[in-house]
């Protein structure tokens, strides 16, 4: 009688498998017969954005209207997002987006890596701010609006 049915080559596999990786778990627990000290981890690794953008990127909503303008104005959804980015340095390193349309998201990123911001020295360059989007009758199509100091609004969609 085969204890494992059809499929007994393919257990005994994984059971010897499991068989090998017991020792080398118990050696990354146990180094030289010394316990590691356990390791607490913080939930709250990163601070709170900053919403003072204009203060390290003054140009920022000039940049941001000049640049969806002319990627957005063909686009008739409005929406709301929510920006927050990163500097190293003088440059825009990383930028995360929430809120909606989905498709705004690149747009709004490739924007954003464009401000032309100075860090200001303080060890919090993390930044947040919320926009408005909304068609618009006049020529370019689109009206950009900055909501410094108030990102935490935003209606959060994915």
């Amino acid at each position: 009688m085969e204890l494992f049915g059809k499929h007994s080559s393919l257990c005994m596999l994984i059971l010897a498998a499991g068989a090998m990786a017991a020792p080398l778990c118990a050696s990354a627990q146990d180094e030289g017969g010394k316990r590691l000290a356990p390791v607490e981890v913080d939930g709250n690794a990163l601070p709170p954005a900053r919403v003072d953008v204009s203060h390290s990127c003054p140009d920022y909503g000039q940049t941001l209207r000049t640049s969806l303008t002319r990627s957005l104005r063909y686009i008739d959804d409005a929406g709301e997002m929510k920006v927050v980015f990163e500097l190293k340095g003088n440059a825009v390193e990383k930028v995360d987006t929430q809120g909606g349309p989905y498709f705004y998201r690149n747009p709004v990123r490739r924007a954003v890596k464009n401000f032309s911001c100075t860090n200001d020295g303080q060890a919090n360059q993390r930044y947040a701010f919320q926009i408005v989007v909304k068609p618009s009758d006049d020529a370019s199509g689109v009206e950009v609006t900055m909501l410094e100091g108030r990102p935490q609004n935003v209606a959060m969609k994915d």
